[in-house]
């Protein structure tokens, strides 16, 4: 009699690599009909995995963690006299000064001198995400747990809580009535700083993220808001943006006039001492108020050198200000127009959207001079500008105005358990 197979357990990198070695094949077939098709073949080919985890990989997330604190590193050694000093006009980083100063300027212009923004402000554009917080456990991120006591808070940002009770009474009084049966608990827990965690990327490295103090995260939403109203007013748009993005790139694609520029861990390599460098006064002292200045990176207490991470609401629109400011500014010293209008904003042909970055290409070089400076290390593998005619923003890929965007397998099939 014979004895039953034993069910064989299912191995998702097995099956993984055998879906890539089968599209291998049939792509191999593509691949010399026309210069597209072989690129879209090989780009295909080289990318299907990338994004693929089967399972926890504790050495992809040390090398998240290691890239951080390199990243913070760098932003220590920034000081503001290196980034402020004026250089000889025969030195070559004499561009990258005036850069600097004009997109100082740009910032002022676009956020105002801060009448608008104070601590009453904030709270009223204030609100809770559906994010994980300091204190929050992952599975219940309600509004309801939010609001329960004690509320996580750095110290900067505790002084916001009675602002907050003045002037929200009735919703203060919701929050006490919340936490009835907690009635002698104090409201807030003050905490040190966030905390550095990971979460998947690709198969070669993790992404940070810190999960900021509730309180924190509460006023960040605010401050963000705020910000995002200033620069929308002068003509990026946070819901629009993306597709404006991929237009841009495809239009790049066929023209070689616009580069895109992509940054490594841009949230990261944003220094708190450029903020304040190019920030108004007011804005940057909001941001001081509601930001962490210290990340538990794997039971340490680090000093965090630059502004913020992911995690922290303002991170985007912070991030797309600091290099859309950078990029108009190399564009209008590059042409010697340093006319600081609405207009010459809207016609230098720069648009940014985080990291993401879209210029002229003839600017690109003093744009990332200047970056270099700031210890901003572009992508260079996915930055085009030269005469490659391949352009990618925002999730689109484009050659010749052909889209070659892959795809990416992330994950099995649910359910798919085992395999007989």
């Amino acid at each position: 009699m014979r004895k039953p197979k034993k069910q064989k357990l299912f191995d998702p990198s097995v099956v993984s690599t055998e879906i890539l070695e089968a599209m291998r094949h049939d792509l191999g077939s593509i691949s010399n009909r026309s210069e597209y098709t072989a690129l879209f073949a090989q780009a295909q080919s080289e990318k299907l995995l990338k994004k693929f985890i089967s399972k926890p990989d504790s050495e992809i997330d040390e090398k998240a963690y290691s890239k951080f604190l390199e990243a913070n590193r760098d932003m220590q050694t920034l000081s503001y006299d290196c980034m402020w000093d004026r250089p000889s006009t025969s030195n070559a980083s004499y561009r990258a000064f005036v850069v600097l100063r004009m997109a100082s300027q740009l910032c002022h212009e676009i956020l105002g001198d801060g009448d608008d923004v104070d601590e009453v402000a904030i709270i009223m554009s204030a609100r809770h995400s559906g994010g994980v917080s300091a204190g929050i456990p992952f599975l219940d991120t309600s509004l309801e747990r939010k609001w329960k006591f004690p509320i996580t808070s750095t110290a900067e940002a505790a002084r916001y809580f009675p602002i907050f009770q003045q002037t929200y009474p009735e919703l203060w009084e919701a929050i006490r009535r919340l936490n009835w049966d907690n009635p002698y608990q104090e409201p807030l827990t003050i905490v040190e700083g966030s905390k550095l965690c990971t979460v998947p990327k690709t198969n070669e490295i993790s992404r940070t993220i810190s999960p900021e103090p509730t309180f924190n995260m509460y006023l960040q939403q605010g401050l963000a808001q705020l910000i995002w109203d200033k620069i929308e007013r002068w003509g990026l748009s946070l819901s629009k943006d993306q597709e404006k993005h991929r237009s841009l790139a495809f239009k790049g694609s066929i023209t070689n006039v616009l580069g895109t520029i992509d940054f490594e861990s841009a949230s990261d390599r944003v220094s708190w001492q450029l903020v304040q460098l190019l920030f108004p006064r007011v804005w940057s002292a909001a941001i001081a108020d509601t930001r962490c200045s210290k990340i538990l990176v794997k039971d340490e207490w680090v000093t965090m050198f630059g502004v913020s991470t992911m995690g922290n609401a303002t991170t985007f629109p912070v991030e797309t200000l600091v290099l859309w400011s950078l990029a108009i500014a190399s564009q209008l010293v590059k042409t010697g127009d340093l006319t600081l209008t609405k207009r010459a904003v809207s016609q230098s042909g720069c648009h940014t959207f985080g990291d993401d970055v879209i210029m002229p290409a003839s600017s690109v070089d003093l744009f990332l001079e200047t970056t270099k400076r700031l210890r901003m290390v572009p992508n260079i593998a996915k930055s085009y500008w030269n005469k490659e005619y391949f352009r990618e923003s925002c999730g689109g890929d484009f050659f010749h105005g052909r889209d070659v965007r892959v795809f990416y397998l992330r994950t099995m099939p649910e359910g798919q358990s085992k395999s007989k």
